[in-house]
C-alpha cells in the first residue's frame, strides 16, 4: 500500500510533488502527480521527501538522508541526471520553501545553542552560506516565503504554545504575530493577500494588506472548513487540494486458492 503525504503543487498546477511512501516501514520518495490523469511517477529512487518546486516549474528541491543526515537536494523534472546536492551540514534540516526569484531554499534546523531556526541558504554559487532569518531562542520551523520574496510566514513557540508570525527578508525587521489562537503549517495564496495556516482542525485564513509606507496590515484569522491533513491552494485561492489522512485501512479479506492449476483426471 502507499501512503500520499505532504505535498507541493506546480507552478501551472498541472504537477504535485508529493512523498509517497510504501507501508509504514518503506522508505519515502518523491513521486510526481499528474493532476489531470491521477496517475504517479517516482521522482526519487531512496529517501526523498518534502519536495518543494522551483519558481518556474523545472526543479524540485527535497530533502534526503543520501549520507546519513537530511541534506538539501535538487532535481530537474524529466531528466536522468543526478541529484544535484544543494547543501550539507552536521545538522538535519527541514525544507519548507523555495524562494519566488529562485535564489533560496528556506528550511529549519536544529542549533546546538537554541531550538530549531529558520534559514535561507543560496541555491547556487561557490559560496552558499546560509542566512539567519528566523533564529532566537525558541523553536522556529515551517518558513514560507510570500509571493514577492519580502516576508517570511513561519512558527513559532515563543509564546507558549505555535504561534504563526511574519517577518521582513532578508531583514532587518520585527515579528509581527498573525494567529490568535495557536497555528501551524502556514502558506500564502499566490498574489500575497491572503496567509492560510491549521489551528487545532481548522483551516485558518487571514487577509494580509500592504500600507504606504510598505508595512503589513493583518486582519483577524478567520476559519474556512475543518481539515485533518494538507491543504495546498490553487493560485486563485478558490480551491484547495488537501492530503488527508485515511487512518487504518481494511485490507479486505483475502481468499485463497489451492491447486488451481491442478491437471484434470
Amino acid at each position: 500500500m502507499i501512503g500520499l503525504k505532504t505535498g507541493d503543487l506546480s507552478p501551472d498546477a498541472r504537477m504535485l510533488v508529493i512523498t509517497t511512501q510504501r507501508g509504514d516501514a518503506g522508505d519515502p520518495d518523491l513521486s510526481l502527480m499528474d493532476m489531470s490523469r491521477g496517475t504517479l511517477t517516482r521522482l526519487t529512487t531512496a529517501h526523498g521527501f518534502a519536495g518543494h518546486w522551483s519558481p518556474d516549474g523545472t526543479r524540485v528541491a527535497f530533502g534526503a538522508t543520501l549520507s546519513g543526515i537530511i541534506d538539501l537536494y535538487a532535481k530537474v523534472v524529466g531528466s536522468n541526471a543526478p541529484d544535484e546536492l544543494v547543501y550539507a551540514s552536521k545538522e538535519a534540516k527541514n525544507l519548507s520553501d523555495w524562494s519566488p526569484d529562485g535564489k533560496y531554499l528556506l528550511y529549519s534546523s536544529q542549533s546546538p545553542e537554541t531550538a530549531r531556526d529558520v534559514w535561507a541558504v543560496p541555491v547556487s554559487g561557490a559560496d552558499r552560506k546560509p542566512v539567519p532569518v528566523a533564529h532566537t531562542a525558541a523553536e522556529e520551523t515551517s518558513g514560507r516565503f510570500a509571493p514577492d520574496g519580502k516576508w517570511v510566514a513561519y512558527v513559532s513557540d515563543e509564546t507558549g504554545r505555535p504561534e504563526v508570525f511574519i517577518r521582513p527578508f532578508p531583514g532587518p525587521g520585527p515579528s509581527l504575530r498573525v494567529s490568535t489562537g495557536g497555528g501551524r503549517a502556514p502558506f500564502w495564496r499566490r498574489d500575497g493577500k491572503e496567509l492560510y495556516y491549521t489551528a487545532d482542525d481548522q483551516l485558518m485564513a487571514v487577509s494580509i494588506g500592504v500600507g504606504g509606507s510598505g508595512a503589513l496590515n493583518i486582519q483577524l484569522p478567520y476559519p474556512l472548513f475543518k481539515t485533518r491533513g494538507t491543504a495546498v491552494p490553487t493560485s486563485d485561492g478558490q480551491r484547495f487540494l488537501l492530503v488527508d489522512p485515511l487512518g487504518e485501512v481494511d485490507p479486505g479479506p483475502i481468499t485463497v486458492i489451492v491447486n488451481w492449476a491442478a491437471p484434470e483426471r
